[in-house]
């Protein structure tokens, strides 16, 4: 190898290190200048209401530890219905899956039902293993055809497989479901495309739930 040959590759490593420094000390830039203009913006803004209007009931790790560990027994989730149920809330919405009936404790699941039954504005949430341009078609569950919403969509739209959404007897008593998947690009589809239809978001539901007490 000659000494101009060796000079060249020397430069050329050189210049691949600065590149990388560069870049990195401007990715550290950038996200200081982002930071620094959100702080900004949010001093301009000033402090924001929070919305009253909606509450967040949060089971922790301790919170399942001491009712007895994971799964919870449906019998909580039907006092927690219950008792909103009775400060007559606009909405409930519960984001746990309920895919299977509980074996063990069915009295449970039949208290859960009992106490949804007439319960305007509960909201239940499921999700599809996968959601892509091109879903398998084969093994739909038809069952949740009369979750779905015809008519509004296009086959552009991401489709979902491989359902996990509350078993049936539960599901009917529900006044609607929703999904709760995100896309790749962290957000939630309004809509996924399934069989002949568009299932809603869960999050769809709230929104509706909203725009009905204004």
């Amino acid at each position: 190898m000659t000494g101009f040959r060796r000079k060249q590759i020397l430069i050329g490593c050189i210049a691949v290190v600065c590149a990388l420094a560069v870049g990195l000390l401007a990715s550290d830039l950038f996200h200081a200048l982002d930071n620094t203009i959100l702080t900004l913006m949010n001093r301009m803004r000033g402090e924001s209401m929070v919305d009253s209007s909606i509450a967040v009931v949060y089971f922790n790790n301790n919170d399942i530890e001491s009712l007895g560990g994971y799964p919870l027994k449906r019998s909580y989730y039907a006092l927690v219905v219950k008792a909103l149920k009775d400060l007559e809330v606009g909405a409930i919405g519960i984001d746990v899956g309920f895919s299977q009936t509980d074996e063990r404790y069915p009295e449970y699941d039949n208290l859960l039902r009992t106490v949804m039954d007439g319960c305007i504005g509960v909201v239940l949430g499921g999700y599809f293993r996968k959601i892509d341009e091109i879903a398998e078609t084969e093994n739909t569950d038809s069952t949740l055809d009369e979750s779905l919403f015809y008519g509004i969509g296009n086959d552009h739209w991401l489709r979902g497989s491989e359902t996990h959404f509350p078993f049936l007897q539960l599901r009917v008593k529900a006044n609607s479901i929703g999904h709760t998947n995100f896309s790749d690009n962290i957000s939630m589809p309004v809509f996924v495309k399934y069989r002949n239809g568009w299932m809603p978001s869960f999050a769809f539901w709230g929104y509706v739930a909203s725009c009905s007490d204004s």
